[in-house]
């Protein structure tokens, strides 16, 4: 009995943790108009980073149950989050969030096995914005992606069907791979490998001309390596952060009011 209540114990005291660095990045820690010294930046990005993974993996198997049923509601062009390696939806709760308050738009949240191919990814990614168009009786929808989500998004826009797709948000993609790639399993690190025959097949990126490209990088990324390899290269509007790290973007008020001014300015 003993052993039960301190199991209990430490995942309620988890789950404590995880809900106290979600307030604190998510309320605290974004001070406006303040000047930050480049040392300063860097230790705001790691914080922001710690306190980001803090709040979200302990978190990970949540939307696989249960994602808001409101946030699928609304009018509008539907918008779509696509997570990154190793992750799962819960990384765009902060996001989602303000999203919905700024664009009153439907958000719907796409969850898939990450190890797999680019392809057979973008191919799951096909069949559900498919769902999305006709839940929501939409002709297009707007992609907004973290890291190896954005590859996999890139993929279906520009090797497998464009129409459905109006706007493509990548926030931290690695466009030219990661050196990290190189230490994880499945076929999906090996595509962001660097100097890899997909990654040099795939590059640089191609919007068809009826989707635009929006990116978002950080000089502060660290799992991007180097973090100029998430760059669109001319390849569409960007927004270059100093001070946050790569999971850390998802929880910037600058970051969501971007992107909401991207997908706001190209009407329904």
């Amino acid at each position: 009995m003993s052993t039960i209540i301190t199991w209990v114990a430490v995942v309620v005291g988890a789950y404590g943790a995880a809900i106290a660095a979600f307030l604190t990045i998510f309320y605290l820690m974004p001070i406006a108009g303040r000047r930050w010294s480049p040392r300063a930046k860097r230790l705001r990005a790691f914080l922001w980073e710690w306190s980001a993974a803090v709040a979200t993996q302990w978190l990970l198997l949540i939307p696989l149950l249960w994602w808001p049923w409101w946030y699928k509601k609304g009018r509008g062009r539907p918008i779509i989050l696509v997570h990154g390696y190793g992750q799962t939806s819960i990384d765009f709760m902060a996001l989602a969030f303000r999203l919905r308050h700024e664009l009153h738009r439907p958000v719907w949240a796409f969850d898939y096995w990450f190890f797999s191919a680019p392809d057979r990814c973008a191919a799951r990614l096909a069949r559900f914005v498919e769902r999305v168009r006709r839940q929501n009786e939409a002709a297009e929808v707007d992609l907004v992606c973290h890291s190896y989500g954005g590859i996999v998004s890139r993929y279906l826009v520009e090797r497998i069907d464009a129409s459905p797709v109006r706007n493509l948000v990548m926030v931290a993609t690695p466009h030219r791979g990661t050196w990290w790639a190189k230490l994880g399993p499945g076929r999906s690190s090996h595509a962001m490998s660097p100097n890899n025959v997909f990654v040099a097949e795939f590059w640089p990126p191609s919007p068809p001309e009826s989707v635009s490209y929006y990116g978002v990088r950080s000089e502060a990324d660290a799992v991007v390596a180097p973090p100029n390899n998430a760059g669109l290269e001319n390849a569409g509007t960007e927004l270059v952060m100093t001070d946050r790290g790569h999971l850390g973007l998802l929880f910037s008020k600058r970051v969501a009011s971007q992107i909401a001014k991207w997908l706001e300015n190209d009407p329904c």
